[in-house]
């Protein structure tokens, strides 16, 4: 797909994808590249981006593309709070389309709102559906992955840019440092645990970044059961009751995520004088 080039470690490179985040929320560097991360491979051909402030909102690639492609319509991306997107969901190819359409019409809305992919960069299941779909209406795809899977040539080859690092904490940690926001889509015991990892440190101010299921077919029907469940008993907190979003389409994921807010640590963490 285009031009294809492989970075690891140069003493002299500089990154021309990576953006500059007044907020310092991106990755700390090692001889260039982030801590953890082995290489970088662009797999589409770079392009330079405009400067941007505090306040402002990043351009993407996208949203570039978008604005070029449809000018002659007069179409405009829809200005969201979101750059990027961290999206969860399953490797397995063994499931019900309805999952796979699913997946497709969430790439087209992300892509079409301006909004770049964050995923786990592996080509298979809703992953590389998902994938596909971002690509097929222009936007950004950044892959994160683990070399042990990149070596059994899971890597998606399309993505905009794919991290290849050395664990799966080092993984889920850049996945949060990439994105504003997160959605778990239908998955099994890896997306659980990558949602409710994100979810646990909403909860603490690890970051104050909106989550979201999409709930296609009912799929958590039973899950958000169970967090109300959790709460009635007392181990989760009234206060955080509305910390995961839900969402039953695209459209309504994304309008939820828009609206969400994360409590404040402050506000609702109230220590006993005997535990002082």
């Amino acid at each position: 797909r285009g031009h294809q080039r492989t970075k690891q470690n140069p003493s002299n490179h500089v990154d021309l994808r990576e953006r500059p985040r007044a907020d310092n929320r991106g990755p700390s560097r090692v001889n260039g590249c982030p801590r953890g991360v082995k290489h970088i491979r662009l797999l589409q051909p770079e392009r330079p981006y405009r400067q941007w402030t505090p306040g402002h909102r990043r351009p993407s690639l996208s949203t570039d593309f978008l604005r070029g492609s449809r000018a002659a319509t007069g179409y405009r991306a829809p200005m969201t709070p979101f750059s990027r997107l961290a999206v969860y969901c399953a490797s397995s190819d063994d499931i019900d389309p309805v999952y796979r359409s699913a997946a497709t019409a969430l790439g087209h809305a992300m892509a079409e709102a301006g909004i770049g992919l964050v995923f786990g960069g592996g080509s298979v299941g809703l992953m590389g559906t998902l994938a596909d779909a971002v690509l097929e209406r222009g936007g950004e795809v950044i892959g994160v992955i683990p070399e042990k899977l990149q070596a059994l040539e899971l890597g998606h080859p399309g993505c905009t840019e794919l991290h290849v690092v050395d664990t799966m904490h080092t993984r889920k940690k850049m996945m949060m440092e990439l994105s504003d926001g997160f959605i778990a889509m239908p998955g099994g015991f890896g997306t659980l645990e990558e949602v409710f990892e994100v979810v646990t440190w909403a909860q603490l101010n690890y970051h104050r970044k909106p989550v979201a299921l999409y709930n296609v077919a009912g799929f958590f029907d039973l899950l958000v059961a169970f967090v109300g469940h959790a709460v009635d008993q007392g181990f989760v907190r009234e206060e955080l009751r509305g910390l995961i979003a839900v969402g039953d389409t695209p459209d309504e994921v994304l309008r939820q995520l828009s609206s969400a807010t994360v409590p404040d640590l402050e506000s609702w963490l109230v220590v006993a004088p005997s535990d002082r």
